[in-house]
């Protein structure tokens, strides 16, 4: 059984602890599951890359105990503790499949929290409203100064709907590539290098933005894996 600790100790643990966050969805654990299977190409708008792949291991095998500012996040809604509204057939399947593979093993000595903080409008009431009370505190923080790592695309969502204007301060952006982002890791790992470390970085970069937020963290950065956030805020 995977244990996956509440939205509400996983927001705090990454805004009040200062922890830097990966989170693994159905699309990163599919490329784990998938990753000799030659009639997978990939999901997330990434390919598949082994490179990818060996990172998510690397992470997963990270032990957090020994540092606790850095979280693993997997979404509740494939495992038993389902912070969502409703279980769908989809991650009943899910799930099931989970346990055959051999990584399950791995995730049931993780300490796993709730990868859904970035995708409020599948949470309960309950906790959606924490965490997004929570978030927009975070980010009208005059003490707190924020880099967004994401496309085009995604940038253009958050300027058309003036989501620029939940942060207190300016922000700034890194482009990165819409589809297999992960092709230019390490032109964007440089670039996020160059950024000061006393600013936060969030990270909307598919299946890329797992790896990047642990790589992130290990270079001294508030690195958080932001998922659709953005693309989704619209919904609640």
């Amino acid at each position: 059984m995977l244990k996956v600790i509440n939205p509400i100790d996983t927001i705090d643990q990454i805004i009040n602890n200062k922890c830097s966050i990966s989170r693994f969805g159905d699309g990163e654990l599919t490329h784990i599951m998938c990753v000799n299977n030659s009639k997978f190409i990939g999901s997330g708008k990434q390919q598949l890359n082994k490179r990818m792949v060996e990172k998510y291991h690397e992470i997963l095998n990270y032990n957090n105990s020994t540092n606790p500012e850095f979280i693993v996040g997997i979404s509740s809604y494939i495992t038993e503790n389902d912070y969502t509204k409703e279980a769908t057939d989809y991650s009943k399947k899910f799930y099931n499949n989970l346990k055959k593979n051999k990584i399950y093993s791995l995730l049931q000595n993780k300490n796993l929290y709730c990868a859904e903080i970035t995708r409020l409008y599948e949470l309960t009431d309950t906790y959606r409203n924490y965490v997004k009370d929570k978030f927009i505190n975070f980010f009208n923080d005059i003490n707190n100064n924020f880099v967004i790592i994401t496309s085009k695309k995604s940038y253009k969502i958050i300027i058309n709907n003036e989501y620029d204007k939940l942060f207190k301060n300016n922000i700034e952006f890194i482009e990165t590539p819409l589809y297999n982002a992960f092709n230019n890791y390490d032109e964007i790992k440089a670039k996020c290098c160059k950024i000061s470390k006393n600013k936060i970085l969030l990270l909307s970069v598919g299946p890329t933005a797992t790896c990047l937020a642990f790589d992130l963290f290990k270079e001294g950065y508030h690195a958080i894996d932001f998922g659709h956030f953005w693309d989704l805020l619209k919904k609640i």
